[in-house]
């Protein structure tokens, strides 16, 4: 790691560099007179080469009101800097298109600072559907409507902001993806080369890149979290602007993985997956069967390249690659093969 790097991460951490960033910086912008009288820091970084930070601030206004605000921020990796820029500017567009309250919002963003290397925004309070799902929770019928309306009222704004992802990037990654399978076998790599070339050559059909609109890129149970009666949504490094359903088929794909990891019944999965499509179909007027069918390209994709991330990192052992076999690919590439009708 370059000492640039190191120092840019270091900067994140460091409660009195980050105590003066707060103060000079961002109340002045966007807690017009509050003056900051606590403040906390909690480094939550798996990662060396990139941090991720929780800080929470106790400000004080004129007329003594007290209020206390939690604020993350996230500090990529060099190369991935892009994430941070594609995030601020992705959140700031969808802010001021109405998710800034009422039943389905996003996190308040606070900015992105390239001399920080850093993106800062509010924490959204409540619960991460993936936590309710695994705990069994009553009235998942309920949090799958909201997270379906919310995706729904996104996707309606059709919006055109953001980097384009083209056809040809989707040919790339699919060299990547048969290059990764090739690291667990040779016998996966060509299993996985002919179903993705399946899978373009179908997708070709439906690609109509003058209809792409803006999309969350990783749209997943992980990234839905309610507030009582309200929704919010988080992270949104991979937002591209794109085919809608790609977002739809992504939250299908990885709520289903922890299916098949025995994490959550898939028969709770499944029946949870009808109530979003079709609710999200019929409030986004595309219920048709050529809809549907792009879905089920879409997971298609999404299973191959779960699969691939899989067995390019987690392959280091005897005890890795038979979980990798036994939670992955026993059901991915089938799942692939039974979408195509391979």
């Amino acid at each position: 790691m370059k000492k640039k790097d190191r120092r840019i991460l270091r900067h994140a951490i460091s409660a009195k560099m980050m105590e003066s960033f707060f103060k000079e910086t961002i109340i002045p912008k966007f807690y017009k007179g509050a003056e900051l009288v606590g403040f906390k820091l909690k480094d939550q970084s798996p990662y060396k080469f990139k941090k991720s930070v929780r800080y929470t601030l106790k400000l004080k206004y004129p007329d003594s009101k007290i209020e206390t605000k939690v604020i993350r921020a996230n500090v990529p990796s060099a190369h991935q800097d892009w994430e941070i820029k594609n995030s601020d500017q992705a959140m700031k567009a969808i802010y001021d298109h109405g998710f800034d309250k009422g039943r389905y919002q996003i996190t308040r963003p606070l900015g992105h600072y390239p001399e920080w290397r850093m993106l800062v925004y509010e924490e959204y309070p409540g619960e991460i559907f993936t936590d309710l799902l695994l705990a069994g929770k009553q009235r998942l019928e309920k949090k799958t409507l909201l997270a379906s309306n919310w995706v729904a009222q996104f996707h309606n704004l059709k919006m055109k902001t953001g980097r384009t992802k083209t056809l040809k990037r989707i040919k790339e990654e699919v060299g990547y993806f048969v290059n990764d399978y090739k690291k667990f076998s040779p016998e996966l790599q060509a299993e996985g080369k002919l179903i993705l070339e399946t899978f373009l050559k179908r997708y070709k059909k439906y690609y109509r890149p003058n209809q792409h609109h803006l999309i969350h890129g990783d749209l997943n149970s992980n990234n839905i979290i309610f507030n009582g009666n309200n929704v919010g949504v988080i992270d949104f490094g991979n937002a591209w602007r794109f085919d809608r359903f790609c977002d739809v088929a992504n939250y299908f794909v990885q709520m289903e993985l922890l299916g098949w990891q025995k994490r959550a019944p898939l028969k709770t999965i499944h029946k949870l997956h009808k109530i979003f499509l079709d609710n999200y179909l019929k409030k986004t007027n595309q219920n048709t069967k050529a809809a549907r069918e792009q879905i089920d390209l879409w997971k298609v994709w999404w299973v191959m390249q779960i699969t691939a991330f899989c067995v390019s990192i987690l392959i280091d052992t005897k005890n890795n690659r038979e979980a990798v076999q036994r939670t992955i690919i026993d059901h991915t590439f089938p799942e692939a093969k039974r979408l195509l009708k391979l």
